[in-house]
């Protein structure tokens, strides 16, 4: 798993990722090269409650499916009610498949894992988009 460890605003979207970029620049579409998974808060106000742990994708042995993890922590002692979604991605960076919103409730000081499968077989990263329910 990947520790996400920084928290970057952008244009009142709040990205959590990795910040250094990587020697040869971004690439087209604002996905860096070296960035495999990203998650992007669709609601500011989150910001201050959540930390993202870590991510993790991997392909399953058995179905084939790639399975896109996000480990969740809520920093605050109130119970956070999520929804999570996650963008598959190709090599390329291209979205090749977009999954259901599924709900995430966090409890005060809890963690969660916000996870979905993709069959697509050029699924390869993703980003997870986590919004208010």
């Amino acid at each position: 798993m990947r520790a996400m460890p920084a928290l970057l605003a952008a244009g009142g979207w709040v990205l959590l990722g990795a910040c250094a970029a990587p020697p040869e620049g971004p690439r087209p579409g604002g996905v860096m090269a070296g960035d495999t998974h990203t998650a992007v808060l669709l609601d500011e106000a989150l910001a201050p409650m959540l930390q993202l742990q870590a991510q993790q994708g991997y392909r399953d042995a058995e179905t084939g499916a790639f399975i896109a993890q996000t480990l969740l922590l809520n920093r605050s002692m109130e119970m956070v009610d999520l929804e999570c979604r996650t963008l598959f991605k190709n090599d390329a960076g291209a979205t090749v498949e977009a999954s259901a919103w599924k709900p995430v409730l966090l409890t005060p000081a809890g963690k969660a894992i916000a996870m979905a499968p993709s069959l697509r077989p050029d699924a390869t990263r993703f980003i997870t988009q986590i919004r208010r329910r």
